[in-house]
């Protein structure tokens, strides 16, 4: 089915040699990419050292107060209140500390995903390779996002970059847009679905389950460090959504990123006349979108 598929779709745009500006700027994506995965590693084990530090701190602290209860010594509780007034301070420190450690640094921005993926589209080529046919789809009337761009970028490499290694012969990506249906499991608020599909290998039950813990990953082989899709999820959490994945082995995966809609964009594509909502598609990039996996 797969060489089928293969054979009778048309030459993709993405045969010829991408600009040395392309390339360049993939390299410089993907170094980025790597030194935020290293950065939210590092965080990770930071906030994770701050937090057990502080229970440690914690502990000594309850055992000063039964000491300072038990304790007549005048210059023995001059010691306790000294010791505790450190332990105190190690507290405030190792909040901080935890804090600092668990910021994402977002800084939302009002984003037409329309104009946002036709600026990222030859970098997506250069992402996926000769080997893999990329297709856009946005849907009519899609509202704007409220989110970081950089960190929507890096996202949307680690999504790309995943489905490049997940079809080593080639294949197909899909990128589709569309505002996203209420979900039970969001705030009540407007979102928007970004989705990421591919027909790669896929992924069994056991590994769809753990798709998104931190450092879990099926190529460990190859040396990669589990954190891409962790860091996607951590990304869109932040930014007041969530991240879904369906796959299916032997067919491919979807990742669909639903983020928070600016509530100034859906109230002008609401009040907007229809030929506001009239460019419903970016330019093809190689056939129409994929039906969701799911």
């Amino acid at each position: 089915m797969k060489n089928q598929t293969a054979n009778a779709r048309p030459a993709a745009r993405n045969e010829g040699s991408e600009s040395p500006s392309a390339r360049e700027r993939c390299a410089a994506a993907e170094q980025a990419l790597a030194n935020c995965q290293r950065t939210l590693m590092l965080g990770s084990i930071s906030s994770t050292f701050a937090h057990d530090f502080n229970n440690l701190l914690g502990v000594i602290s309850n055992s000063h107060h039964v000491l300072q209860r038990l304790c007549t010594d005048p210059a023995a509780l001059a010691s306790l209140e000294a010791s505790n007034r450190a332990v105190t301070r190690g507290t405030r420190l190792t909040d901080s500390w935890h804090r600092l450690s668990t910021d994402r640094g977002s800084s939302g921005e009002a984003i037409d995903l329309r104009i946002f993926l036709q600026e990222m589209e030859e970098l997506a080529r250069t992402i996926v390779g000769k080997r893999v046919q990329l297709s856009l789809h946005v849907a009519p009337g899609i509202w704007r996002i409220g989110v970081d761009p950089n960190r929507l970028e890096l996202s949307l490499i680690a999504l790309l970059m995943n489905s490049r290694q997940a079809m080593p012969e080639g294949g197909q990506v899909w990128i589709d847009a569309r505002n996203a249906e209420p979900a039970a499991d969001l705030a009540p608020a407007d979102h928007v679905a970004l989705t990421v599909t591919d027909d790669g290998l896929g992924m069994n039950h056991s590994m769809t389950i753990r798709a998104f813990e931190p450092y879990f990953t099926t190529r460990a082989a190859q040396g990669a460090s589990g954190v891409g899709l962790s860091q996607v999820k951590a990304f869109c959490v932040a930014s007041g959504g969530t991240a879904r994945l369906a796959s299916t082995q032997g067919l491919g995966t979807a990742v669909t990123l639903l983020l928070p809609a600016e509530p100034s964009g859906v109230q002008k594509v609401a009040a907007g006349s229809s030929s506001t909502d009239a460019p419903t598609q970016t330019k093809p990039l190689n056939g129409t979108a994929k039906p969701l996996l799911g």
